[in-house]
């Protein structure tokens, strides 16, 4: 037999096992994370639509009207052979309103709804953050337009009551918590 010289084990070189162990294990956890986040969103959406068809069901069989609501712009609307009712949250002065009624900007519009039957209609807008000297300028402003103030009233708020060829108009703001409203209807 042959004498076998046994020498030291060759040396192995780290291969990054390790370290592409751990890049592998981050990246599942970051996906994972993803997938988490995107599915409750999803969840979030899928429901938020289900609640709101499921409550204009039961609203239409209740009223036996069409009735559409819009969880995400704050919105509802009921229909029927009769007539309509929109009503939404914040945001903007209604599109339809009488051209004759002027746009009070003096204050953020907190809701506004609208009503129709037959050939007449009926909005509404309340507004917040109304400034000072609203209530004095845009009863000046109506009045400019043709608008006649057939009366007014002053407690804790200042109410202006007008009309036109067309329409009604009743005009509020309280001055102590800086809020308003607008209430325009057919004749």
């Amino acid at each position: 037999m042959a004498d076998e010289t046994i020498g030291p084990a060759p040396q192995q070189k780290p291969s990054g096992g390790k370290s592409k162990t751990t890049t592998i294990v981050i990246v599942i956890i970051v996906v994972l994370l993803i997938l988490s986040i995107g599915g409750w969103l999803v969840s979030k959406y899928i429901m938020g639509k289900v609640a709101e068809k499921a409550t204009e069901g039961i609203l239409g069989g209740i009223t036996g009207s069409d009735v559409d609501l819009d969880a995400e712009g704050n919105a509802a609307k009921i229909s029927s052979d009769d007539g309509s009712f929109e009503i939404s949250a914040g945001g903007k002065w209604p599109s339809d309103i009488p051209s004759d009624v002027p746009q009070f900007t003096a204050g953020a519009i907190e809701a506004s709804s609208k009503s129709t039957a037959g050939e007449g209609g009926s909005w509404s807008i309340s507004f917040t953050k109304v400034q000072a000297d609203a209530y004095d300028s845009y009863r000046q402003a109506l009045l400019s337009a043709g608008w006649n103030e057939t009366g007014t009233v002053t407690t804790d708020s200042k109410i202006s009551n007008m009309e036109n060829d067309k329409y009604y108009l009743i005009f509020t703001v309280n001055e102590s918590d800086n809020t308003g409203s607008l209430i325009v209807t057919s004749k």
